[in-house]
């Protein structure tokens, strides 16, 4: 297993497969790396946070329905190194079909999993840190 080291950074700009991201085989779509604006209309952002680059996507609207997942893992990351580990990152959660974001994180090999962060529903039409 490849360990990266804390302080880690990821703007998705690399290209189209994430950096060792790995999608779960089990959920019912899957993340897409994208840049410029969404395919259906009032949803989504016109370009990633910075501008002309990619950012990591999914398409909620139909033929999606509630309690659908699109599960993605990141590298694992060393964060001893650390004395205040800290997450950052910017959403944009804007559509009607907006449902969930859930953060989890695990430090027992993923056999359980510790919320957080979780938001809901629609957050307009801008980028939030």
């Amino acid at each position: 297993m490849i360990i990266d080291l804390a302080p880690y950074f990821q703007n998705f700009d690399a290209g189209n497969s994430p950096n060792c991201w790995t999608q779960d085989a089990n959920d019912n779509f899957d993340w897409t790396v994208n840049s410029g604006g969404t395919a259906s209309i009032n949803t989504g952002p016109s370009d990633d946070r910075t501008g002309g680059g990619n950012y990591l996507y999914i398409e909620t609207s139909s033929p999606r329905a509630q309690g659908d997942r699109a599960i993605i893992y990141s590298p694992t990351i060393d964060l001893s190194s650390l004395t205040n580990p800290e997450l950052a990152f910017s959403t944009h959660m804007y559509g009607n079909e907006i449902d969930s974001l859930i953060i989890e994180i695990t430090n027992n090999s993923a056999s359980s999993y510790d919320t957080i962060f979780t938001k809901y529903g629609d957050q307009g039409n801008q980028w939030n840190d």
